[in-house]
């Protein structure tokens, strides 16, 4: 049982052709090489697994996602089309809307919005590099509703 509800925020890896996203841009070698020593950071260290992965369905977010599950196999991974050009608040009422059972989740979405996202979640800026990933904690009984009206504690930043 975890003592704290845990918010991941990934930023997917690095794609092939830098300078352009598009939908169906793949990761580059060097962005998957990234995403597996990011993912290997997250398990060594002691916090604990997401339970679920939630994606964009882009390619190279994807991607990333499926490297996460090889890495985290019992986390259900779930794709959604709004989290590809989600920007904070579109974050924050996806994150509204999640039900209090979930207590570690781990959200992939792109740098800037997550940036953010830290920023009102934490208070803390950060620039964040492609597969950077962080956690966030709030006590167990906080509810995803009011997540971004209470200050979380940034507890991990996992750079490549």
């Amino acid at each position: 049982m975890l003592k704290h509800k845990q918010l991941m925020l990934m930023v997917p890896g690095l794609v092939k052709q830098e300078g352009k996203m598009d939908f169906y841009q793949a990761l580059s070698p060097q962005g998957v090489y990234q995403t597996i020593n990011v993912a290997r950071k997250i398990k060594e260290d002691p916090c604990d697994n997401p339970e679920f992965i939630f994606s964009a369905t882009a390619l190279y977010i994807r991607q990333t996602a499926e490297i996460l599950h090889h890495v985290f196999p019992l986390a259900e991974q779930v794709f959604r089309d709004n989290l590809y050009t989600a920007n904070k608040e579109n974050l924050l009422h996806f994150l509204s809307h999640l039900d209090d059972i979930f207590e570690c989740l781990l959200i992939l979405s792109e740098a800037v919005p997550i940036q953010k996202l830290v920023a009102q979640l934490t208070g803390q800026k950060h620039k964040l590099l492609p597969s950077a990933c962080l956690c966030i904690c709030w006590p167990l009984n906080q509810s995803w509703k009011t997540i971004g009206q209470s200050n979380g504690q940034l507890t991990q930043l996992w750079m490549p």
